[in-house]
């Protein structure tokens, strides 16, 4: 199979057979997702099988400009976490520029196919082209439960504040991941 991830299209996505193991993510994909495009509250990116005709949507991410204030906590555990990785400190007064991945499943049946990871780094590809147009920080996520918050941390995101499951990752490390 030759997958292929494109923004999201209600038109010509079918969004009927889609099952993931969360309910809410194939809820939202189902009934959500078309009505935050059109509110433009995130952007849609799916992930399709190139043959397949019917266009059936086999995994899909979303993306949102966030800002995130950092309390005097969360500011010290940000820098301890990653000065000694020589990235940029944050002013104690500034809400951080972000890209939230709002959320990010696939196709039950792409179980172990590591379709999610494909996604994820679509994702953080897409977040690179945005921070050559306007300022990121770092990319958020907030995991839906302990198995996506152990997926996210595998691909180096650390955890984040008082916000259960909210992790973050720098753009300094992508930047350096891709380099």
């Amino acid at each position: 199979m030759s997958f292929k991830i494109e923004r999201f299209d209600k038109t010509k996505h079918k969004r009927t057979g889609f099952k993931c193991e969360e309910q809410s993510l194939t809820d939202y994909l189902k009934k959500q997702l078309t009505q935050d495009e059109k509110r433009n509250l995130a952007k849609g990116y799916v992930l399709v099988n190139e043959a397949d005709e019917t266009n059936a949507v086999l995994g899909f991410y979303t993306l949102t400009a966030f800002s995130v204030f950092l309390d005097a906590n969360d500011l010290e555990q940000y820098q301890e976490q990653t000065t000694a990785k020589g990235f940029a400190k944050i002013p104690p007064t500034m809400q951080a520029p972000a890209v939230l991945i709002g959320r990010l499943a696939r196709h039950i049946d792409l179980r172990g196919t590591r379709a999610g990871e494909r996604l994820l780094m679509d994702a953080l590809q897409a977040v690179l082209a945005v921070a050559n147009l306007y300022a990121v920080h770092f990319v958020i996520v907030d995991a839906i439960n302990d198995h996506a918050n152990a997926f996210y941390k595998r691909y180096g995101f650390l955890e984040f504040g008082k916000v259960e499951n909210r992790l973050y990752l720098p753009l300094k490390t992508i930047e350096q991941a891709t380099a």
